[in-house]
């Protein structure tokens, strides 16, 4: 489990995502992720489509 804190950059809200949890899900600077809530919760899911897993896998 990671614990990690909602800070303000600008006028932005980012919680920083440490590096060992971008490996596991294989993400990239300036891929696309999908936010959606459900019950309350915050759920971030990689928007993969054809040409970026060609080119980032």
């Amino acid at each position: 489990m990671y614990i990690m804190t909602l800070t303000r950059w600008g006028d932005d809200y980012v919680v920083p995502l440490p590096d060992e949890l971008i490996a596991q899900v294989g993400l990239h600077v300036g891929d696309e992720l999908d936010a959606r809530v459900e019950q309350g919760c915050l759920f971030l899911t990689p928007i993969r489509n054809q040409s970026s897993q060609s080119t980032n896998d």
